[in-house]
């Protein structure tokens, strides 16, 4: 039995854990992280990829550690070049997964990690009871659900007769690699 159940282990999922280990309100032996995925951050780090993000859009106080300037002391220490961008001091993509990997080493993520897909989720006897695919069912005090909509991509009407015919959605698992492609392509939405 876990306090919590942290369902989703991408960015949102993985701040929480580590505001939940170095706040002290739980161990990580209290946590149970369930993931579809491998390993934490992998949907972000194969969509992040994908688009060839160089600096990300945030600054460098946006970051799944608990102190602010957490990333800023972390380059300071290290040797990486054109780490920040602009005068908001956007985090490289590269830098910022190191650092990702870094704290969430540093709390033993991979202790709570789960993976599986949450199949159902019940209250049941005061506790809730997630169940999953792989790793049975869970129980926990809590439950916060942390997912993305990264594996249901959504598709505006009027693109639906054009799927599989040229046109792509970042979040579809099957899209190859274009990086080495000599393509016309435009990118509609900025989210």
């Amino acid at each position: 039995m876990y306090k919590w159940l942290i369902i989703g282990g991408g960015i949102q999922g993985s701040t929480l854990a580590v505001h939940l280990v170095k706040s002290r309100r739980a161990s990580i032996e209290d946590i149970a992280v369930i993931d579809p995925h491998e390993r934490p951050l992998e949907c972000w780090k194969r969509n992040t990829s994908r688009i060839q993000m160089k600096y990300l859009r945030s600054p460098s106080v946006h970051h799944v550690d608990t102190e602010p300037f957490s990333l800023q002391t972390h380059a300071d220490k290290s040797q990486w070049p054109e780490v920040f961008f602009g005068r908001y001091k956007r985090p490289s993509l590269s830098f910022f997964n190191q650092h990702c990997e870094t704290v969430l080493d540093e709390i033993h993520m991979d202790q709570a990690w789960k993976t599986g897909m949450v199949t159902n989720l019940r209250r049941a006897n005061g506790l809730w009871e997630a169940e999953t695919d792989t790793a049975g069912t869970l129980r926990g005090e809590r439950v916060v659900l942390a997912m993305s909509f990264s594996h249901q991509p959504s598709w505006p009407e009027w693109a639906k007769p054009f799927q599989n015919s040229g046109i792509y959605h970042v979040f579809d698992r099957e899209v190859h690699d274009v990086s080495n492609e000599s393509l016309q392509m435009a990118v509609v939405g900025g989210g």
